[in-house]
């Protein structure tokens, strides 16, 4: 009787830039000396085994006390000096280290990435430049029993660079009510099959103890409607941001569909928070 071997299947482990734990897991990046440029591309994985269908990106250790460390990465496939942008200006807000707080920021890609592929990151920081972080990065295969879409590009939405790296500023309801909808952006230059969100930090240097819960949806003004309640992130009074993430949400939306994000906080002081959405297609 043959030895069955299974195929690659969704959830099955593929490869990963990292090989063994350690208190400065993944790859650090640094950001551009200037506020708001990206910096040199960073090579995250030299040449992908296989192809893969799913691509997670986490993010730590880009914290600092008593400052705004909001970053924005883009991910990039291809050799060196010609890297163009796979997955572009991710928002990452002062992530703590692993050392403090393993809960680094995910984000969740249904996109392909061909076998043989080089993949890099680079970053802009805001409103100081040189900022880093680290990257860790996961690729899973697809399961040949279960059809499945994957995309082949992502649109960021609501993300700001010039002199800044930022995203859409929101402001929560307070003692858990909700906030009002926000637009992120009021037309989408493509058709959305997939939504994935992205928080960073409050703009500001004194960060409150804080629970947040974010919507976030998409139509016209006074027609919103939610595709995503209650995603669960915190931050601290040491300017960190914990926890929360969210997978990829089947949407479907047409090309000049208006994207919205609301918050709820816990306490009675509203501290917004930076929202950017991101549409697979």
């Amino acid at each position: 009787m043959a030895l069955w071997t299974p195929g690659d299947l969704m959830g099955r482990f593929g490869e990963a830039n990292f090989s063994a734990p350690s208190s400065t897991v993944g790859t650090q990046i640094t950001a551009s000396s200037t506020a708001g440029s990206k910096g040199s591309w960073t090579q995250l994985i030299a040449s992908t085994a296989k192809e893969y269908h799913w691509l997670i990106v986490g993010f730590t250790a880009n914290n600092a006390s008593a400052t705004i460390t909001n970053v924005v990465v883009d991910i990039g496939i291809g050799a060196a000096s010609s890297e163009i942008v796979l997955v572009p200006d991710l928002l990452v807000g002062s992530q703590p280290s692993i050392t403090t707080d393993f809960a680094p920021h995910l984000y969740v890609f249904p996109i392909r990435v061909p076998s043989g592929s080089r993949l890099s990151a680079r970053s802009a920081s805001g409103p100081a430049g040189s900022l880093t972080c680290r990257v860790l990065m996961w690729l899973f295969g697809k399961n040949p029993k279960v059809p499945s879409w994957t995309g082949s590009k992502v649109t960021a939405y609501g993300i700001t660079l010039s002199g800044d790296a930022r995203g859409v500023a929101v402001t929560p309801g307070v003692s858990a009510a909700e906030g009002s909808w926000t637009q992120i952006v009021s037309s989408t230059g493509d058709r959305c099959e997939y939504i994935v969100p992205g928080w960073g930090m409050p703009q500001t240097t004194t960060v409150a103890n804080q629970v947040y819960a974010l919507d976030f949806g998409f139509g016209a003004s006074s027609a919103e409607q939610a595709l995503v309640r209650d995603i669960l992130f915190m931050t601290d009074t040491s300017e960190r941001v914990h926890g929360g993430w969210c997978m990829p949400i089947y949407a479907d939306l047409p090309a000049s569909t208006r994207l919205v994000a609301r918050l709820s906080q816990h306490s009675t002081t509203a501290q917004a928070v930076d929202v950017a959405l991101y549409g697979v297609s």
